[in-house]
């Protein structure tokens, strides 16, 4: 499955806006446009000592177009690009968020820390799709 068959009404570009990506080595800040419409944004950073590795660093939706797959569209845009460079996606999220079985659904796996309150998912296997 591609992402534009989760999503085809999806598209991204870079920010213009702001400094989020300077204050990252390497990072990348995109506007998710859905439908000629600006929704949210992502902003990914390489991971340090793994070539082709990215880490999500923010991901938001704006509350009203939330649930119409553009944070899953930028998720899977960017697990491809880690892909084709030879490393994962990763993003850490809190231990007790409610979101946990949509990483999962998304091919991502959890790397609990043992003492911390957040939990690691990286997504380093081909898609299923």
């Amino acid at each position: 499955m591609t992402i534009e068959a989760v999503l085809p009404r999806a598209t991204f570009r870079p920010t213009t806006v702001g400094d989020a990506a300077s204050r990252y080595r390497g990072a990348v800040d995109e506007v998710i446009d859905l439908d000629g419409l600006s929704v949210g944004h992502i902003l990914v950073a390489p991971i340090a000592g793994l070539p082709g590795g990215w880490t999500v660093v923010d991901l938001f939706v704006r509350p009203a177009h939330r649930g119409r797959g553009a944070g899953t569209a930028a998720l899977l845009r960017w697990v491809g690009i880690a892909h084709e460079q030879g490393g994962p996606l990763s993003i850490t999220r809190p231990a007790d968020d409610p979101h946990r079985d949509y990483f999962l659904r998304l091919g991502f796996r959890m790397i609990p820390a043992i003492g911390s309150r957040e939990v690691r998912y990286v997504n380093d296997q081909e898609p299923a799709w």
